[in-house]
């Protein structure tokens, strides 16, 4: 029987020679598995030929380090000696061909894009999507490396023999003889049994070698020979350099942390790789004692042994420790508390009937943190975000991710992430506890700030975790680490761990850098300005192991409105009586309820919703105060009571807070009288029983005031503002002193737009919107007040704009004859296609995201277009974002700019410093790169290969010898990866400050 034989009975095991294309995907990986791991061992053995000492092979290899250890052989087997020369060619070619095989399984997704994300997520019990298409598309990736696996060993074994030679206590030799005198000795890494069935080496465990083999009944054999083992220890990556076995040590000391009892130290001790942690639980009675054994099984994956003595899932230990089922129960509890109070709320303080509404899933637009999405992605129902979210728990990653929930007051974001919350807790609480782990699903913890206002994240957690009796904000961590846990945070901005707005990622910050990369913290802010500051305070920090994604949610669609006016049984007829701006307001949950209640009682009339539910409010919280008073004056009436709220919508606006003290509320009704409280018997105490005082941390003497919603804030912030915006000076004072959100500036835009054109346009809002060291919240405010302007039916003349930001303008409907921005911001920007009869100039621009139209030459109708910076193009289905390709792009879409073809190749260089910097500024995102040739990370983001593998290592290389930047090691199987921690920021760099000595060193190199 030739070698090529004998290896084809024991592939058969995995793939038979009829009805391949019949397997399951899970049958080809392993298939795929079992190829790789073959050609590893064979590479290991032409490696030991040359030097025992340079294999450096794992002890429980996978899917990652068989690639890592192929690239490793063929680095190596490139440089030995001539005399291997022969063979070493013969080896090369097949290492070289299954490295091929395994680009082949690539893809295109983002998430499973290569084909070891892909082999991961199935091979941990992933789920199989449920769309044909895309599931046929996954199993063509798998057979595609497969077959070309095969085909390789295949060539690689044609024409060879095999002998076997000395027998090591079950175990014999085995050696590869080809006709023109090569020879390759397989063993210790392949060896024969005594029926000559090849057994191929799978793991070490402790001292004992473990192989693989074709059998009708042992397909797994231990080594026992000690010559076996000594080879073995002898080409296995030291164990002075595996710092596998050491970290998972560590980690689980950081991990017990959050349960151990604070009196006793957990102490340890290793046995053949087995893991016997001595350690004290706390409980709520007396502490418990505990020995835990665990270990790295096969491809490293973390084990412990449970109370029936099988080694299982390591996140099955904290499970157990947690208390898992009762922590299910108590947080399903705990919600549908939350759920029903927000539901009781709405009853009494907004007069809506009782009963639940119709749960009209939401849809989300995700991006990077700077606006940005993949080319032809759309928004996407919020549970796909939801399996986003568990997706990202089962892989224990290098970065954190985050998701910022963003979008209007009124949107449902608080009602949808209790909902979901509540629903997965329903889940867990019921699941089979005798299921594959792999199909139990991680909790959705859900804390917010309202009471907390004065409270930093770990407070928050704690109080949010204290009804389980058994779980801290360290115990939570642990669990968010591991995947057993989301972290969801509702109103962020409010909390003042880090304080205010000032260190947006303070209060985030701690936890960030307790996940140690890992885990899925959802994030949902009431304020834009928050996220900005945030994007701000990371420029300053970019050495956090995170990334970011905006899920912004969409308006609903007009079906989506009609099936919410459906359910309540009214007539969708109706809705074409409304005014436009009311028909726009329907895409808002809270208005549509607002349209349905005011409907079912009659009491919609002719007023704007808005001012239907504000009068409404007011009607209801006058009588309250009211209430008891018999004859006596009403204490306040709704004109007063209006004032008294508009004063504390200015008041949280200065504080920067949506919550303020029962003081500053007295404080707000006595300038609305102006008079004493005390001359107005009673109202002093009266005041309590507004519907907005709420007792902060349990303590009934710090009572505060908030709005019930904060529709209520965004429009008694645009009437108080309405007054100031009369005079420039005050306009510079109400413009700047918080960022509005769209509510506000739609409210100002709709009911004074000819104060607010004339305040936009006056000198001194100008002169502060150009003063660089002014808040971005005037600039901000500027860009929304004028959007709203242009957006509203009537059409404006001649329109010159400064130094406004805008997040996302679309200017395809605007009516104007002339439109200027001069220093103007914008995150997107959507032109129309030609043939507008307008004039639009831009010059001293930012312009992140451009995007156009269909059209020919759709940037035809710009006559102006200087000193802009633009970072990325969208027409059509093409994505440019390279600064040259950018300029001729702008030339080819027709804006009037001069375009130079050619450059030296300072130039070229320079300019890939300045895209790499850009992009790394623009998104935020932690940088990593290989410990060889500091190459881009496996998955990395397209944008890092532009300029081609030479220039990016150029790049990182010249940030190490300057010192802008060092290498930092991480913990990951396969191929080592690195992190690289800027020394300077990123944005010193960009601006080549010559006054810092790292930063001119590092433009000398590119410019000489």
């Amino acid at each position: 029987m030739t070698a090529l034989q004998r290896y084809a009975q024991f592939e058969s095991s995995y793939r038979p020679r009829i009805g391949t294309d019949e397997l399951t995907i899970h049958e080809q990986l392993a298939a795929t598995d079992f190829m790789l791991r073959f050609v590893t061992m064979c590479a290991a053995a032409a490696l030991r030929a040359a030097d025992p000492n340079h294999v450096r092979l794992s002890r429980s290899p996978g899917f990652g380090g068989y690639i890592s250890s192929l690239a490793w052989a063929q680095q190596q087997l490139r440089a030995v000696s001539t005399s291997h020369q022969p063979l070493n060619i013969c080896v090369l070619e097949i290492i070289r061909a299954a490295l091929e095989a395994v680009q082949a399984g690539n893809g295109q997704e983002q998430e499973f894009g290569t084909l070891k994300k892909l082999r991961d997520h199935i091979a941990h019990g992933g789920s199989i999507p449920e769309d044909i298409n895309r599931k046929q598309a996954w199993k063509a990736r798998v057979q595609t490396a497969a077959d070309a696996l095969h085909v390789a060993i295949t060539s690689f074994l044609t024409d060879a023999e095999y002998v076997t030679g000395i027998t090591d206590e079950g175990l014999k030799h085995l050696e590869l003889l080809w006709p023109q005198g090569n020879r390759l000795e397989l063993w210790p890494f392949i060896c024969a049994d005594s029926s000559d069935n090849w057994c191929v080496f799978s793991s070490c465990t402790g001292n004992t070698p473990y192989y693989i083999r074709r059998d009708n009944h042992d397909v797994r054999v231990a080594g026992r020979s000690d010559n076996l083992i000594a080879a073995l220890n002898e080409s296995f990556v030291p164990r002075a350099d595996d710092k596998s076995l050491p970290n998972f040590v560590g980690e689980l000391r950081d991990d017990l942390e959050g349960f151990r009892d604070p009196d006793s130290e957990p102490y340890h001790h290793e046995v053949s790789g087995v893991v016997n942690m001595l350690w004290v639980r706390a409980t709520s009675d007396d502490p418990e004692e505990r020995s835990d054994l665990f270990r790295l099984g096969d491809g490293d994956r973390r084990e412990w042994r449970d109370d029936h003595g099988n080694w299982v899932s390591y996140p099955l230990f904290l499970r157990q420790i947690a208390n898992w089922p009762a922590v299910a129960r108590s947080t399903r509890q705990r919600l549908e508390k939350i759920e029903r109070k927000l539901i009781e709320d709405e009853q009494e303080n907004l007069d809506w009937s009782p009963g639940s509404d119709s749960m009209i899933q939401p849809f989300v637009d995700v991006t990077n943190l700077q606006g940005t999405r993949e080319s032809g992605s759309a928004p996407i129902p919020f549970e796909e975000l939801r399996q986003q979210i568990d997706d990202r728990l089962k892989v224990r990653g290098s970065q954190t991710r985050i998701f910022f929930i963003s979008g209007e007051a009124g949107i449902g974001k608080t009602r949808t992430l209790i909902t979901t919350a509540l629903e997965r807790s329903k889940l867990v609480e019921v699941e089979d506890t005798a299921s594959s782990y792999t199909d139990r699903l991680p909790l959705f913890l859900y804390v917010r700030s309202t009471g907390q206002v004065l409270s930093s994240l770990s407070t928050v957690v704690n109080d949010a975790v204290a009804y389980t009796r058994n779980l801290n904000e360290k115990s939570v961590q642990t669990l968010c680490r591991n995947g057993l846990i989301a972290l969801f945070v509702d109103g962020f901005d409010e909390l003042l761990g880090g304080v205010g707005y000032d260190n947006a990622l303070g209060s985030l910050r701690p936890w960030i850098e307790a996940l140690g990369g890992r885990g899925v913290i959802v994030v949902s802010a009431r304020s834009s300005y928050y996220l900005n500051q945030y994007r701000s305070s990371l420029d300053q920090n970019q050495n956090l192991s995170v990334e970011h994604r905006v899920a912004e949610f969409k308006r609903w669609t007009p079906g989506q409105i009609s099936k919410f006016i459906e359910f309540h049984n009214l007539p969708t007829s109706d809705l074409d009586a409304l005014s436009t701006d009311d028909r726009k307001l329907l895409g808002l949950p809270f208005f549509a309820r607002v349209y349905v209640e005011a409907v079912k009682r009659g009491s919609l009339g002719i007023s704007p919703l808005p001012d239907v539910i504000v009068n409404q409010y007011l009607t209801r919280e006058a009588s309250k105060l009211n209430e008891g008073s018999g004859d006596q004056k009403p204490l306040l009436d709704t004109d007063e009571l209006r004032s008294v709220f508009e004063n504390l919508a200015l008041l949280m606006a200065e504080y920067g807070e949506r919550e303020i003290p029962l003081q500053e509320l007295q404080y707000a009704t006595q300038i609305a009288i102006s008079d004493e409280l005390d001359t107005r018997r009673g109202l002093a105490n009266r005041l309590t029983v507004l519907c907005g005082i709420t007792v902060a941390g349990g303590n009934d003497t710090d009572r505060r005031f908030a709005f019930q919603h904060e529709i209520f804030f965004d429009i008694f912030l645009a009437d108080v503002t309405m007054s100031a915006i009369n005079t420039a000076e005050d306009a510079v004072g109400a413009l700047g002193r918080m960022q509005w959100r769209s509510a506000t500036a739609a409210r100002i835009a709709r009911l004074a737009p000819n104060e607010s054109r004339r305040a936009l346009t006056s000198t001194p809002v100008r002169a502060a919107a150009e003063q660089s060291e002014r808040s971005a919240a005037i600039r901000s405010n500027i860009g929304l007040l004028w959007e709203s302007l242009l957006h509203r039916s009537d059409a404006l003349g001649d329109t010159m704009i400064s130094g406004a930001t805008f997040e996302d303008i679309d200017l395809t409907t605007v009516e104007v004859s002339r439109l200027e921005f001069t220093g103007c911001i914008f995150r997107t920007l959507t032109l129309p296609p030609a043939g507008h009869s307008w004039d639009l100039r831009f010059s001293n621009c930012t312009i992140s995201t451009l995007q156009t139209r269909r059209s020919n030459r759709p940037l035809q109708g710009i006559s102006v277009f200087e000193k802009n910076t633009v970072l990325q193009i969208l027409d059509q289905d093409s994505h440019t974002d390279k600064p040259s390709e950018i300029a001729a792009k702008l030339h080819e879409l027709g804006a009037p700019i001069e375009y130079k073809k050619e450059g030296s190749a300072d130039s070229y260089r320079i300019e890939a410093m300045d895209f790499y910097l850009s992009n790394l500024r623009l998104r935020a995102d932690t940088l990593y790169v290989t410990e060889k040739g500091h190459r881009p990370t496996e998955g990395h983001v397209k944008w890092m290969g532009e300029y081609g593998p030479d220039l990016w290592s150029e790049f990182i290389n010249a940030l190490l010898g300057t010192g802008c930047a060092a290498l930092k090691p991480l913990s990951a199987s396969g191929q080592k990866i690195l992190r690289v921690k800027f020394n300077v920021s990123i944005d010193t760099l960009r601006r080549k400050d010559q006054q810092n000595s790292r930063v001119a060193q590092f433009w000398r190199i590119f410019s000489s």
